[in-house]
């Protein structure tokens, strides 16, 4: 496979990564270890939950909303320094989650 083959067959996942270790964060650690078949390249951009759930609504309200920002950025850049053949988007069923999986969709 030439470099030219494998640079077209680059699959950019917006997905967990273990810790924590739900379904879809198993599923991605799985495809980054093994990789893709046929040749298809996986490249990882991480919305794993971080931070603390213990804290006042304000501050787990601020966290997350830098953490949307940070999904945001490294999906730009991924896409534009990565230059994917194809997105796949593990989406979060929470509110927040669909609000901001909306605007990765609409990022790339």
């Amino acid at each position: 496979m030439t470099r030219h083959d494998k640079d077209a067959r680059r699959v950019l996942l917006v997905s967990p990564f273990p810790p924590p270790s739900g379904g879809i964060a198993t599923w991605t650690k799985i495809v980054m270890e093994k990789g893709l078949p046929n040749g298809f390249v996986p490249i990882l951009v991480d919305t794993r939950l971080t931070g603390t759930h213990h804290a006042s609504s304000l501050l787990r309200s601020t966290h997350q909303f830098m953490r949307t920002v940070r999904i945001l950025f490294s999906l730009a850049g991924a896409t534009i320094r990565r230059r994917p053949r194809l997105v796949h988007l593990n989406c979060s069923l929470s509110p927040n989650g669909i609000f901001r999986d909306l605007l990765c969709g609409l990022i790339d």
